[in-house]
């Protein structure tokens, strides 16, 4: 009794991570990618020195946390219609669910970056009898190459028209 329920769910699981497999061979392969970028080492240290000047309570903090070490390649971000792969870190980019897009901007002071707002409402126990719906903001900030600004802008554009398609978060 006890192996079936480790039976039961393991298909689940290998679904879940097939998909999440494929979704990252297409993003590499650039069958769905829609901007790619690579940054230099040098370009990647600088956004991470922005980012260090974030305070750790702030709301602006970035829901990406960038690696311990600065890899010597570089940082390479993809993004396709559906989200973004910094390095080898996936961020899903939805207007309709979970974490959903609220907005979008590129940021040109510092280290060049695209800042996604987004926002997930979530229900919290006040009590054992009553629960309230809470709403989370987060902010995504990913890192441009100096050189891809124009892909960058592209990149807004396409999150930007399709927040608006959705309507307002409400």
């Amino acid at each position: 009794m006890v192996g079936l329920f480790p039976t039961l769910l393991a298909p689940i699981f290998l679904i879940h991570y097939w998909t999440k497999i494929r979704v990252f061979r297409d993003l590499r392969s650039g069958r769905s990618a829609i901007a790619r970028w690579t940054l230099t080492s040098e370009q990647f240290r600088r956004f991470c020195e922005d980012e260090a000047r974030t305070p750790a309570g702030s709301i602006t903090t970035n829901f990406y946390q960038p690696p311990p070490t600065i890899p010597a390649g570089g940082v390479e971000v993809i993004f396709s219609r559906g989200g973004v792969l910094i390095g080898d870190g996936y961020f899903p980019l939805s207007v309709t669910r979970g974490r959903r897009l609220a907005r979008v901007e590129f940021l040109a002071s510092g280290a060049p970056a695209i800042e996604f707002g987004t926002v997930m409402n979530v229900t919290v126990r006040t009590s054992s009898a009553t629960t309230r719906t809470v709403r989370l903001s987060e902010n995504l900030r990913v890192p441009v190459a100096p050189e891809a600004i124009a892909q960058a802008d592209e990149v807004v554009r396409h999150y930007r028209a399709a927040i608006a398609q959705r309507g307002a978060v409400t």
